[in-house]
């Protein structure tokens, strides 16, 4: 070990900070997440929206915000609006805050009343600002040093810290199933939210055969699957691309059918969602479909495999440092051996 080496790992621990998960990072938690809180500020009261909004589209990045039936936002409601991430115990410290900027759309539905924003600023405090600083240097370096593949989304510098602030709210990642005649498919997801108790909306790439799918069948089976077998699911990324959909025998793991719709869903799922798609809306790169909630089961309380960004994984190991060398491995464990796309975002 030189001096050399040990004078820019120090210089490293400086600059970024001595703990530097990966920017996803997998963990598993409980559902429904208890760590943070989102409101939504602007209106006469802060809204807790933790449970009300959902990312829509990923390029360029919208969020769906759900409000109650028959609620329409104020002119000047919607100069004003924007999101905070909180911690939901402790001192309920502000760790993000996303400021939207209406689109001018909204969406109907029998339920909820659906409002799109995009994204006006970006503002995130999980990290000291000299690391969030030296982060963003070296991600454009990378960048530039390191082009994306041909058809892979890259977001502008807004619209990036905006995602990045987004999952410091855990979310889930679903495992949706769809069937049409004797086949169908499988595959992660994780731009999706749920809008309130009844409904449900998740986004897919418009360009990829999951989202003609779903959009023929019109019924999607959404579970949430075990943090242990995470690793199964990041497998399944690959499906989003097979245009003809996929033989169920040909899974890495067995399946059981749904109660409703007899949608194959893993054996090892711990809450299904059976939905009716009742809206579909081409945003860009995705289509946002909205699902009526018809069925739902859960089959045990297991932590759920679920992702956040590693700024907000950093604030979180510093008071359980007991955590920091198991959560990494297991991350890394989940991650291993995969090269093709895993179709998350």
């Amino acid at each position: 070990m030189t001096i050399l080496w040990r004078f820019k790992e120090l210089l490293k621990d400086l600059l970024l900070g001595k703990v530097r998960p990966a920017q996803k990072f997998f963990l598993g938690l409980e559902a429904p997440q208890k760590e943070i809180t989102v409101w939504l500020h602007g209106r006469d009261a802060p809204l807790d929206v933790t449970n009300h909004h959902s990312l829509a589209c990923a390029s360029p990045f919208i969020i769906c915000v759900a409000f109650e039936k028959g609620t329409k936002l104020k002119e000047r409601e919607l100069q004003v609006l924007s999101l905070h991430f909180c911690e939901r115990e402790n001192s309920r410290r502000l760790l993000g805050r996303i400021g939207l900027k209406y689109n001018g759309m909204s969406l109907p539905t029998k339920g909820p009343n659906l409002y799109f924003f995009q994204v006006s600023s970006a503002s995130s405090y999980c990290l000291p600002l000299i690391n969030l600083w030296m982060f963003y240097l070296q991600l454009r370096y990378r960048n530039w040093r390191y082009p994306s593949p041909p058809n892979t989304i890259t977001l502008p510098s807004l619209q990036m810290r905006a995602m990045n602030i987004l999952f410091i709210c855990p979310r889930p990642i679903g495992l949706a199933s769809a069937e049409e005649g004797s086949r169908g498919n499988m595959f992660p997801m994780n731009v999706m939210g749920q809008l309130d108790h009844g409904y449900f909306g998740f986004g897919l790439k418009e360009a990829r055969s999951p989202s003609r799918l779903v959009a023929r069948a019109r019924r999607v089976a959404l579970s949430t699957i075990p943090m242990q077998h995470g690793d199964l699911g990041y497998k399944l990324g690959p499906n989003h691309s097979k245009k003809t959909g996929i033989d169920w025998i040909d899974l890495p793991f067995a399946t059981k059918r749904s109660r409703r719709y007899g949608i194959p869903i893993p054996e090892f799922a711990l809450h299904v969602r059976e939905m009716e798609v009742e809206v579909m809306k081409k945003l860009g790169s995705h289509i946002f479909f909205v699902g009526r909630i018809v069925e739902e089961e859960r089959f045990s309380q297991w932590a759920e495999w679920c992702v956040i960004h590693g700024h907000y994984q950093t604030w979180r190991l510093r008071s359980r440092p007991v955590e920091i060398e198991f959560s990494i491995a297991e991350d890394a464990r989940i991650k291993r051996g995969l090269i093709a796309e895993s179709g998350l975002i």
